[in-house]
């Protein structure tokens, strides 16, 4: 199986190349430059400079596109590496439906949800563009927040970083909202699967675990596990300000999505519980110097 991944070395894509490699399949990569892999072959190649992408002359068996974030992106990397031979899975995001208040299924409006400004927007276009253009097999994942060691969105950093030096821990709203994560290594190992089992046409599918958890108390875990990890207790606590950039950086927006579409026809179940993943990810970030107190004031 000869596969590409666009974006293969930042923090989802990283997941991605490492569980092929696993099954035994060394993915191509294609990048800008920024990150090299010397193990792994990879096309230097920016999507956005067409000429650049029209010399590409390899084809592959399937491409992994993680980070399309709009139509244009979409638009260039499918016209010049995809075909009716070529299976294409997309990595989108649950911000692109338009109501996430009450677990929105694959079949609810997409068109960009505003609590996440253009975000939502531009993915839902790229989307778009992929489910009306495909000429072979398409699959879009929608995951919501994604977590795991080497996340470069620094949610759960934030509060381990704070934590341990005492810091208040700062909630958008009330922090009332009901949310839902997906481990990195979970949202990876189902792409490898679908990769393996494509689908026949386009095929759109949320990805979550399936536990739910409001943002407070996803917090107060956190600090749960901070606390049964650390030779001292934490005394942070956690409070509302209403304007201050010691913030946590999610919304007070619900985020639950109706995954039954995936877990009807594929049978997936994340490997990750919440608590456990979170815990696995405490213990790597802690031991990779990520959690230094300094990093999220």
């Amino acid at each position: 199986m000869r596969v590409l991944i666009i974006g293969g070395t930042g923090f989802i894509g990283s997941y991605i190349v490492d569980s092929f490699i696993a099954e035994g399949i060394s993915p191509t990569l294609l990048n800008r430059g920024s990150k090299i892999l010397p193990h792994l072959n990879t096309i230097f190649c920016d999507r956005k400079n067409l000429s650049c992408i029209r010399a590409i002359h390899e084809t592959f068996d399937v491409v992994v596109d993680t980070c399309s974030f709009s139509k244009t992106d979409s638009e260039h990397a499918y016209r010049y590496l995809g075909g009716p031979d070529t299976a294409w899975i997309q990595i989108s995001s649950a911000s692109v439906y338009d109501d996430m208040s009450s677990a929105p299924s694959e079949n609810c409006a997409a068109t960009g949800n505003p609590n996440f400004g253009d975000y939502g927007k531009l993915k839902a276009e790229a989307d778009d563009y992929l489910v009306s253009h495909c000429e072979g097999p398409v699959i879009v994942l929608r995951p919501p927040y994604v977590y795991g060691p080497g996340n470069n969105n620094p949610r759960e950093q934030f509060v381990w970083s704070r934590s341990r030096s005492n810091a208040p821990i700062g909630l958008q709203g009330d922090g009332s909202a009901t949310v839902q994560f997906v481990h990195a290594a979970d949202l990876a190992a189902l792409v490898v699967k679908l990769a393996r089992q494509p689908v026949s046409g386009p095929a759109i599918y949320n990805v979550a675990a399936p536990e739910t958890i409001s943002l407070r108390d996803w917090v107060d875990l956190l600090l749960e596990i901070n606390n049964a990890n650390s030779e001292t207790r934490s005394e942070s606590s956690v409070v509302y300000p209403p304007n201050t950039e010691d913030v946590l950086g999610i919304k007070n927006v619900d985020c639950v999505l109706d995954c039954s579409r995936l877990f009807a026809e594929h049978g997936w179940m994340p490997a990750h519980g919440l608590r456990e993943g979170f815990q696995q990810t405490f213990v790597k970030m802690k031991s990779s110097g990520e959690l230094n107190p300094d990093r999220c004031q």
